[in-house]
Parts: C-alpha cells; sequence; structure tokens
C-alpha cells in the first residue's frame, strides 16, 4: 500500500500535469484534465485525485509565477461576460467553461448559454445592437449520455471571442453535462458573476463593445 507521503506526491502530480494539459489549450474542462492527467500516472483511485479547487489553486500559481498579466487576463474577460449577459439578462444567461472556472489566459473564449423559445429573440437582439455574428451549432452531452445540436453564434466584445449557445427552456431541468464526469457543467449566473468581480476588487469599467 502507497504510503501517505506517496499518495500526496501523485496528487500533486496530476494536479501539475492537468495544469500543463489546460495551458496547451487541448482541453478546457478541470474534470477532463483531471482525469486524462491521472491515467498518464496510472493512478485508477479517484479518491487520491486532486479536487478541481486544488487544480484551479495551481493554475492561479502558474498564472502568477509565468504569466503576470494572468489575473487581469481573467478579470477582463470575465468584465467583458458580464457586459454580454447583461445584453441577454431576460434570456438568464450563464456562463460556462474556462472563464467561468479561472482556467482562462487572454485568447480564451468566453463560452455563454442563454434559454430561449426560439434562436430568433438572440437574431433579433443582435440586429437590434447592430453586432455582426457567425452561426453555427454546438452539439451537447445531456442525461443518458444524449447528444443533441442546439443553436449558436459567435461574436467579438472588447477584443474577446464570445459564443452564445441557445438552450431550450425545458433544458433547464437537464442542462448540458460535462464529457468528462456526465455531470451537469459548471455555470455562473450573472449575479454570481457579478459577486466574483466585486470580491476581486475596483476594477476599471469596459467601454461595452457592443
Amino acid at each position: 500500500m502507497a504510503s501517505q507521503r506517496e499518495r500526496q506526491r501523485v496528487r500533486q502530480l496530476i494536479a501539475v500535469e492537468a495544469v500543463r494539459l489546460l495551458s496547451e489549450g487541448g482541453l478546457s474542462s478541470v474534470d477532463a484534465a483531471r482525469r486524462k492527467a491521472a491515467q498518464r500516472y496510472g493512478c485508477a483511485d479517484q479518491r487520491q485525485w486532486p479536487e478541481p479547487s486544488e487544480i484551479v489553486a495551481a493554475w492561479a500559481e502558474r498564472q502568477r509565477l509565468f504569466a503576470a498579466s494572468g489575473a487581469h487576463d481573467l478579470q477582463r474577460l470575465r468584465r467583458v461576460a458580464r457586459d454580454v449577459m447583461g445584453l441577454f439578462a431576460d434570456l438568464d444567461p450563464e456562463l460556462v467553461d474556462g472563464v467561468a472556472t479561472g482556467i482562462a489566459d487572454a485568447h480564451t473564449r468566453i463560452s455563454l448559454r442563454l434559454y430561449a423559445d426560439a434562436p430568433e429573440q438572440v437574431v433579433f437582439r443582435l440586429l437590434d445592437r447592430r453586432i455582426p455574428w457567425q452561426e453555427s451549432e454546438r452539439r451537447l452531452l445531456f442525461g443518458g449520455r444524449r447528444r443533441e445540436a442546439r443553436p449558436a453564434f459567435r461574436i467579438g466584445a472588447e477584443g474577446a471571442d464570445v459564443e452564445i449557445v441557445v438552450l431550450r427552456p425545458a433544458d433547464r431541468a437537464d442542462p448540458p453535462r460535462d464529457p468528462a464526469t456526465g455531470r451537469p457543467a459548471a455555470a455562473l449566473g450573472l449575479a454570481e458573476l457579478a459577486a466574483l468581480l466585486a470580491a476581486a476588487g475596483p476594477q476599471p469599467r469596459s467601454a461595452s463593445g457592443t
């Protein structure tokens, strides 16, 4: 049986490897990175894996050591997300993926979800604001390992790349899942995001490019 010291060493190695995988841009999910890192070290016992919060902390430390602008970039992206979410406040916007979890750098895409009866609600809003967009689809994982497509819109906002996925109102009862864990993906509502920004301290208000 591995000693406590050895288990802690493996736990730290997995956290470092997960951060490396995330920094290379191949993965955006903390759980997916943690799982892949654990596979590399042959650790199948999830009790020995670092908690997601430990990986987020390791990422923050990496940014502090190697990217002086890391914290600033994250706050900037979150402020842009807040501004865009504010345009769709009546559609229950949510921030997901890296900018929500804190695993983000200056080039990370802002991923938002809205709930609307029809994607035209988003189109009309973008037209009203004269915001150019590109329309596509995103295939998402739902309960029962079911995959379904949902409309998606790509826009630019204050130099950031923003993707808006339009969910159906019924998706609230069965939200998209994290492919790595099968659990509902972490998401921040507008009020939660505003609270995080407030806790981070005073920041200059971005001039809305939207």
